[in-house]
């Protein structure tokens, strides 16, 4: 859903050639690392390994894409700043049509009703399956999503259909056109839709590791990042005054019903809330207003209001090294290398290309913070809790079999990565630097 006032295009900054090496540095890093880890798969690297499990033509062509990727990147990334201003007829003749951004979504739609996710062996698919095919399915962390399953697959038996990957699939492949176009608002709002300036944005957003939960995925997940990217979208277009701040506090409260990980979206909320010049009273309604959504949405659900703790009490527990005893949880401690090997792991997976620009584009806002736009803050605001609890996080199964979970507390730290090279060095998400980038 396209804001209908769109952000106005941002003046870009002056060029910080020590970020953009450090960008040029992380390109060819990340480049080797993938290579690396294709050719030599295995449990430390299972973050950039996958290529490795294809059969070798195919491999072969997909790393040899992401080495062409990089180097179409690194070429926009080194060339000399004043060329394009001295060749001003030749880069008009290279932009890209206003609206080519939306044939990237219709294409990412297309691929992902074509292409099948390979979940057998990963994340809680085949667990939440079972669970409504034995109509044993609990509420848990994620009431919401579970009954819209849980809903789906009454009718699915009601009308005598086969519930299983397939059908149940559906429902993440229907939540993929909301979550397109919510990204599509997203990157409009951090970039502005003058020109197709939002394309590359975009297309970075919709290659976060978070794609693959909308191409046939069964789990509560794709409805939770659905709902939080409505809540990021709401809270852009409140800070340019283009909808009420309390509608994205109303949404957060329906997306913590949908996954309670959506609530560590509120310090962002907070931010929306405390930089206007209100009445305190107001402001205390306006606080307190996702909490009451929430408990509200979760009566109406029928949910034990008693199970809010447990989530949290797993998810406390989980950091005691002493427990880590099962033949699936980790004989290591929060403070280790190992643990440390696994974040980095998840942070690859879920958003490789968008950290590498959160990195040089902070480093490029680092002497001038106190200037930095309130999307920014409200978005770091918003990606702080998830970022600290995706680092402290030791949950009881393989780190890679959580992937999913992981996808989702790191997904909005990757969208403040991309609205902090689109606003702090738009160069990066334009021409040939955006082509490559996007492609990698």
């Amino acid at each position: 859903m396209p804001p209908s006032k769109p952000a106005p295009p941002v003046p870009d900054p002056p060029a910080n050639p020590r970020s953009r090496n450090v960008l040029a540095l992380g390109v060819v890093a990340l480049t080797a690392a993938a290579v690396w880890a294709g050719l030599h798969p295995g449990p430390r690297n299972w973050g950039l390994h996958a290529p490795g499990f294809l059969p070798p033509s195919t491999r072969n062509l997909l790393l040899a894409a992401m080495v062409l990727s990089a180097a179409v990147a690194l070429a926009g990334l080194l060339r000399p700043a004043g060329r394009a201003a001295r060749n001003p007829s030749k880069s008009k003749r290279a932009a890209w049509p206003a609206q080519w951004p939306w044939i990237l979504v219709v294409a990412w739609l297309g691929f992902g009703s074509l292409v099948p996710v390979k979940e057998a062996l990963l994340g809680d698919s085949a667990i939440w399956i079972q669970a409504v095919q034995t109509d044993t399915l609990k509420l848990s962390s994620e009431p919401l999503a579970g009954r819209v399953l849980g809903t789906v697959a009454d009718g699915l038996r009601a009308k005598g259909a086969a519930i299983d990957p397939s059908s149940l699939g559906v429902v993440s492949r229907v939540l993929a056109v909301p979550a397109a176009a919510l990204s599509a608002g997203v990157a409009m709002e951090i970039a502005g839709s003058a020109g197709g300036a939002w394309g590359v944005p975009l297309a970075l957003l919709l290659t976060l590791g978070t794609s693959q939960l909308y191409f046939g995925y069964v789990e509560s997940y794709p409805i939770a990042f659905v709902l939080m990217l409505l809540v990021l979208w709401l809270g852009l277009r409140a800070l340019r005054g283009a909808s009420p701040v309390a509608l994205a506090g109303a949404a957060i409260g329906v997306a913590g019903a949908g996954h309670f990980v959506a609530l560590l979206l509120f310090p962002g909320y907070v931010y929306l809330v405390l930089r206007r010049a209100v009445p305190i009273g107001r402001r205390i309604l306006e606080l307190l207003l996702p909490p009451a959504v929430l408990v509200v949405v979760c009566l109406l659900l029928r949910y034990d209001l008693r199970e809010f703790a447990h989530p949290f009490r797993v998810a406390t527990q989980s950091v005691d090294a002493v427990r880590t005893l099962g033949i699936f949880q980790r004989p290591y401690g929060a403070f280790s290398a190992a643990h440390a090997n696994d974040v980095i792991n998840a942070a690859l997976l879920a958003a490789p290309v968008a950290l590498l620009l959160l990195a040089a584009g902070a480093l490029a806002l680092s002497r001038r913070w106190k200037e930095w736009d309130p999307r920014l803050l409200f978005l770091a605001a918003a990606a702080a809790g998830g970022g600290m609890a995706a680092c402290a996080l030791m949950t009881p199964v393989a780190p890679v079999q959580d992937w999913d979970l992981f996808a989702l507390l790191i997904a909005p730290a990757g969208i403040l990565g991309v609205a902090v090279a689109s606003i702090a060095a738009p160069a990066w998400t334009r021409g040939t630097t955006g082509l490559g980038l996007a492609a990698l």
